[in-house]
């Protein structure tokens, strides 16, 4: 059996609704999910492109460069826009003659329109658009009146620049400004911007002219609808590679094999290859270089993509050597002073009723109480078990995604179902280890774990990075939600009931295995950074997020490494290591004075267990003695104990 996604189609009811208002269809996560009503400027971003539902459909390309604390920019590729019969274009048309609409047609496929009126004429503008698509396919339709159709791609003006001056038109060059080119079909230029674009007519127009301001064409009155696919490809490419991505599927859908974790990409032709994917492309594979990587294409109908495996991808429980009697009593002594914290309902005061933290505070219980005494491991159990009970029990409905539901959090964090995807995470990985370690049913129904199994594929991106925020209205992947993705899929490939694995494992270990290969290719840090200092803290909107100051940036791949299942590789190829040393870590909460003493505690297992410990253990006589208040907003209690357990089986 296979299992596919990306493919389920939404109803589309017929609404009526005043000229201006925007019509929306659903709200699927997706790389769109900024294309929305509530948005003041409304911005669908695919990879290569940003299509913007404004006035026209304008189209921004992203394009591979360092500027200003980011990795990539946004520079002005073109509007499409219509004229009405007496040259009026329809942009300039009043707010009453002009009216804005999107349809999702699956969780990757979106539709956006204008449609314009004006005195017994009206035509609609639309330009459908799919996930790591380098094409945006345009159509124009006229609705009423029989005058021909007029079209432009212009507006460079408003971008103060001019459009590019050497073209190719049906594979013979052509400099503007230049007389009008009578029924061309393929255009194709480099942009000093820094991208190519090229053009495909369907019919061709009867003719057209390239001006500074852009293109524009017109049709023989016969002509009610028409076509144009825009391809926006980031560098200088040249026409084979152009033509190839022009032509490649019109859609690639993405499977994930339940025998083994491998993903498929299947398409009648080419397949575009997401660049998560791309490095496991041939060679040869024709490609272009995105802000996020390289896209490729590689031959179809099939392709199947070995995933490497990840290191942690098969550990659940920790391997602990025997601590020293010293270390020993202190693990107790602050596993006492944790459980004496557990209120009667299950949760601590110091998790701020987060489950993100919660989860963490139970998954750091599980794994070091074979180092504790007897009678302290069955209290630290039963304290286990009703914080487990009490997370199951209490999910609710996320505010914006009333049909999901998403563990106790913040209020802020429910009303969007931000972070959900490393929340959930954190309570997944705390089941699982409880389940592991005293050879015990996970205390959650299977039911409900199979549920979340469905809602957390909805909220991963086709790259495999799970999403910060699936939208309406606003759209973010951060490394924290990269890895939570991993986190989330590696736990429920390892959960099992009466001794049998989840009829999800296959899929889950597919799962997990993208999740982690598309963390390490769009979080990693690159050379074409430009960047001493670059820690890739997310994706927003097309471009890079980079050296942000805050130390979360990087602490979000340290976090997590009290898990053995995620281990930080020794080479930096996040950039972490280099950070690290640059603050220094030691002293977070030392002479910069924070007092999320947890940082200090993360940060050591992740270098201790990358082959520093020696460097940790020198320095953390000092650091844990450090001054902590209990009932604070810190993870610091938890995260000491699991240091203190690594500390001890690190080399």
């Amino acid at each position: 059996m296979r299992l596919l996604v990306m493919i389920t189609a939404l109803a589309l009811p017929a609404v009526a609704q005043p000229p201006l208002a925007l019509v929306q269809t659903g709200n699927p996560p997706g790389r769109f999910a900024p294309l929305d009503a509530g948005q003041a400027e409304r911005i669908a971003v695919n990879g290569t492109y940003s299509l913007h539902l404004e006035k026209v459909l304008k189209v921004q390309a992203l394009v591979p460069v360092a500027r200003a604390g980011r990795f990539g920019a946004s520079v002005y590729a073109g509007a499409l826009a219509v004229a009405a019969p007496d040259g009026t274009w329809g942009h300039a048309l009043p707010v009453d003659r002009r009216r804005a609409e999107v349809r999702w047609l699956d969780a990757d496929l979106c539709r956006a329109g204008l449609t314009h009126v004006k005195a017994g004429w009206s035509v609609q503008t639309s330009a459908e658009l799919s996930t790591d698509d380098p094409r945006i396919r345009f159509e124009i339709d006229r609705l009423a009146g029989a005058e021909p159709l007029n079209a432009a791609l212009l507006g460079y003006s408003w971008a103060e620049r001019a459009a590019p001056r050497l073209w190719q038109v049906d594979g013979r060059p052509l400099t503007r400004p230049a007389a009008a080119v009578a029924a061309p079909r393929l255009l194709m230029a480099y942009d000093e911007a820094g991208f190519t674009q090229v053009l495909s007519f369907t019919p061709a127009p009867a003719e057209l002219r390239i001006e500074d301001d852009g293109l524009s064409w017109s049709y023989g009155a016969s002509v009610a609808h028409a076509a144009l696919v825009y391809a926006v490809l980031p560098g200088r490419v040249d026409a084979a590679t152009a033509q190839a991505f022009l032509a490649a599927a019109p859609r690639t859908h993405l499977l994930f094999a339940d025998d083994r974790p491998d993903v498929e990409l299947r398409g009648a032709g080419q397949l575009l290859v997401p660049p998560s994917l791309a490095p496991l492309a041939p060679a040869t594979a024709p490609r272009v270089a995105c802000v996020t990587g390289d896209l490729a294409l590689v031959d179809g109908p099939v392709w199947r993509a070995g995933l490497p495996s990840p290191p942690g991808l098969g550990r659940v429980l920790p391997e602990w050597r025997p601590l020293s009697a010293e270390a020993a009593a202190h693990l107790a002594r602050q596993t006492e002073a944790v459980l004496s914290r557990q209120r009667p309902d299950g949760t601590f005061p110091f998790n701020d009723g987060r489950c993100f933290h919660e989860g963490t505070t139970l998954a750091v219980l599980c794994e070091v109480a074979p180092l504790l005494p007897d009678a302290l491991q069955t209290r630290l159990r039963e304290a286990v078990e009703r914080g487990l009970r009490y997370q199951w029990g209490h999910f609710v409905p996320i505010g914006q995604r009333p049909w999901d539901l998403m563990p106790p959090e913040q209020p802020g964090f429910v009303g969007a179902g931000i972070d959900y995807p490393e929340i959930l995470a954190c309570l997944l990985q705390a089941t699982l280890l409880h389940s592991r370690r005293w050879d015990v049913d996970p205390l959650v129904p299977q039911g409900v774990l199979a549920a979340q199994v469905r809602q957390l594929a909805a909220y991963m991106d086709r790259s495999g990075i799970a999403l910060a925020n699936p939208g309406p209205t606003f759209h973010h992947l951060i490394a924290e939600s990269a890895i939570g993705g991993y986190l989330a899929w590696q736990a429920l490939a390892h959960l099992s009931y009466g001794g049998q694995p989840a009829p999800w494992r296959g899929e889950a270990l597919s799962r997990a295995a993208y999740a982690e290969q598309a963390w390490r290719t769009l979080f990693g840090c690159r050379t074409v950074f430009d960047s001493p200092n670059a820690v890739v803290n997310g994706i927003e909107r097309g471009t890079i997020e980079l050296s942000r100051a805050e130390p979360w940036v990087y602490v979000q791949s340290t976090w997590f490494t009290h898990l053995p299942c995620l281990e930080l590789p020794r080479a930096d190829l996040f950039g972490v290591w280099r950070e690290l040393a640059r603050q220094p870590w030691q002293e977070w909460t030392g002479k910069l004075g924070s007092t999320q003493r947890a940082y200090d505690a993360a940060n050591a297992i992740a270098l201790a267990r990358a082959g520093r410990g020696d460097e940790v253990r020198r320095l953390w006589p000092a650091i844990v003695t450090r001054p902590y208040v209990w009932d604070t907003f810190d993870q610091a209690p938890l995260l000491e104990l699991a240091a203190t357990a690594w500390l001890a089986a690190t080399p």
